[in-house]
């Protein structure tokens, strides 16, 4: 995060390496623990109801590790993706420019008069702010920006920003 000016903003946003780290390093214990369980031939209960027997057993755990080793790849895929693109936020005087997309490299920059709404959500502890603008919605999420207060301040800063553009367009 980087403060060019009193008038501008800018902010990384890209997955944080905890983040990366704590999914990944997950999910390869996952398909080494599947893989033991698939390689030593047991039956199997699931909530003391099902009972599998070693070959479906088998099948179920290979699924597990190949699901596992899946989910561990798409970890490497955005470690790669965050050090090979810079993804950014920047509150300008007259417009926030907000990646196009998750996975795009391209930028979007929106004028402060053309927002119709900010919308701030939270679903299981995770919040975000969609833009609604004249061109479509763009959402921040604040697990991509570098701490939770960088996410308080973009929201601060665009309502602010936001709200000025209104009251300059009414007078």
């Amino acid at each position: 995060m980087g403060v060019r000016d009193e008038s501008e903003r800018e902010y990384t946003y890209r997955p944080r390496w905890s983040i990366i780290a704590l999914l990944t390093g997950a999910c390869v214990f996952g398909a080494a623990v599947s893989r033991y369980a698939a390689l030593h031939r047991d039956d199997v209960v699931v909530f003391h109801v099902i009972k599998l027997r070693p070959p479906e057993a088998t099948t179920v755990w290979w699924l597990s590790c190949g699901i596992c080793v899946a989910v561990a790849a798409l970890g490497v895929l955005v470690a790669v993706d965050r050090l090979a693109h810079r993804r950014r936020i920047v509150i300008g005087r007259s417009a926030v420019t907000v990646p196009s997309s998750r996975w795009s490299v391209d930028e979007t920059t929106i004028p402060f008069g053309e927002i119709e709404g900010l919308i701030t959500d939270e679903i299981e502890g995770q919040r975000s702010l969609t833009i609604v603008h004249c061109g479509g919605k763009n959402t921040i999420a604040a697990l991509m920006l570098p701490t939770r207060e960088a996410f308080d301040e973009v929201v601060t800063a665009l309502s602010a920003r936001v709200r000025d553009a209104k009251e300059a367009g009414s007078s």
